[in-house]
This record gives structure tokens, sequence and C-alpha cells, in this order.
């Protein structure tokens, strides 16, 4: 797709180009002409620029897909499997849905490769959340009401109860360097919960122990705390950490194969 759309705007850029030499006309219509002239001119010049820009995103597309793709489709095969768990679609409506969603997986690989494989938390959302929301239209147009309802409840449920782990983790972390008494953990708890942020629900912040910190209501955390507890807590970085894409992690302990249906079985033999 965004190589012909690349290819379209090379060919709108020659015509405008071939264009600007019709106003290549001698003397006394060269002053008159020179303001249209260059108007045209720069207007081939951005379709060349749009046109090569979509080239190297094109490129860079390829080459993010080769490298992460199959982690992607992994991921994918994950949430159509939950899907297929919660809603009981028939395999036909299955397909349906696997087969439309394919584009919507495409458009979450594109978002991610433009953005880096390195990336800070909050900059990208969770891939498999991407991931799902992309496979909900075609849940929506494909099953029943109650199904797609269904599958709805439950991404918000896993969702909610995603958002609570994180949230257990972070005050978890904040107790073990500032050693909190049982009513300051409640009330960071109780803080963090009523100013919740997206950029908290990045997976590697539950893999490294205490070391990095994000950005946290500062000015509602600090007079819950003692004087020793602030200048412990003042040292300690807090900020956007810049993490690897390991979809590895989302996928340990799970690999997803083909799904297997009632008439896919051989007859048994009698």
């Amino acid at each position: 797709m965004m190589r012909s759309r690349a290819n379209l705007l090379f060919r709108a850029a020659g015509v405008v180009w071939l264009a600007t030499l019709a106003t290549d006309v001698p003397s006394e219509r060269a002053c008159a002409d020179e303001a249209p002239a260059k108007m045209v001119q720069g207007l081939a010049q951005q379709l060349l620029d749009r046109a090569r820009a979509l080239v190297q995103d094109d490129a860079v597309v390829q080459q993010f897909e080769q490298q992460f793709g199959p982690q992607f489709r992994q991921l994918y095969k994950t949430e159509l499997h939950f899907m297929r768990l919660v809603t009981r679609p028939t395999k036909q409506q299955f397909e349906k849905i696997a087969a439309e969603g394919e584009a919507g997986l495409k458009g979450v690989i594109r978002r991610f490769a433009r953005n880096g494989a390195a990336y800070s938390a909050g900059e990208q959302a969770d891939p498999r959340t991407l991931i799902a929301d992309a496979l909900l239209q075609p849940v929506r147009t494909t099953l029943s009401p109650e199904q797609a309802a269904r599958y709805q409840k439950e991404l918000e449920q896993r969702a909610a109860a995603r958002k609570r782990v994180v949230l257990l983790d972070l005050v978890a972390k904040i107790d073990k360097v500032l050693a909190l008494t049982t009513e300051q953990r409640a009330q960071i708890s109780t803080i963090l919960e009523n100013n919740w942020d997206d950029s908290w629900d990045h997976i590697q912040f539950l893999m490294y122990g205490g070391q990095y910190f994000p950005r946290m209501p500062e000015a509602k955390i600090d007079p819950l705390l003692t004087e020793t507890q602030k200048a412990v807590w003042r040292d300690i970085p807090k900020g956007n950490v810049r993490f690897g894409l390991n979809l590895q992690v989302m996928l340990q302990g799970f690999e997803a194969g083909d799904e297997v249906w009632d008439d896919d079985q051989p007859a048994e033999k009698k």
C-alpha cells in the first residue's frame, strides 16, 4: 500500500515538474510567470519529498517486520485463542475474524516500527492491548451482540486486573526502599489508583525489582512521608526509562499453535 502511494506521488511530482517547463517562457512574460513557476516547483519538491519519505518508511517497516513479525503473530494467535474461548464462534466465524483482523495487526506492527524498537514506557501501548483493540471491530461485525459484549467485558476485566497488579507492585517497590507503615501503604495505593497513568503499565517495570520507578504524583506522595523517607525518595531516579522491545517476555511459557476444531479431528477407526 505504501509503495503504491509512493509511486503515485512520484508520478504526480513528475507531472507537476513538467508543468514548470511550460512556465519557462522568455522575455516579457518571464517576470509575470516567475511567481507561479516557483509555486509549481515548490509543489513538485513537496511531492518528491513525501514520496521519498514513504519509500523510506516502507523499508523501515519491512525490516522491523522481518525481525519482530513472528513474535507479533504469536501474540495475535494468543489473542485469537482468548477471543475464541470467550465468545465460542463457529470455525467459519473465527476464520473470518482472523482474516479481517490481519489489517489491524499490520497497523500495530507499523506503529511500533515507526516509533522504533527502543521506546520509553508510555510512548507505546502494550502490543497485546493494541491487537485486542484491532480484533474488536471484526468481532462486533461477525458475532452476535451478546458474544461481542462478552469479549469486551473480558478485555475490561483483564485490563483492570493488570492495573491492580501494577499498582500493588509499585506500592511494594516503594515500601521496599522507604519501609512504609501500613497506613502509608494504604494511602499511597489510593493516590496511585486515583491518579493512574498509562505509562506505569509497562511489563518490564515488573521485571527489574526496585531499580526503576516511573514518574508518580510526587506532590501528593511527599506529604505522607517522614523527613528521612523524603531524603531517600528524593535520591531515587524516577522518570521514563527506555526499554528494548521484548515480546518474548509476553510469550514466555506459551506457544500458540494452530486452532483445532471438532471437524479437524480424524474419524475414529471402528
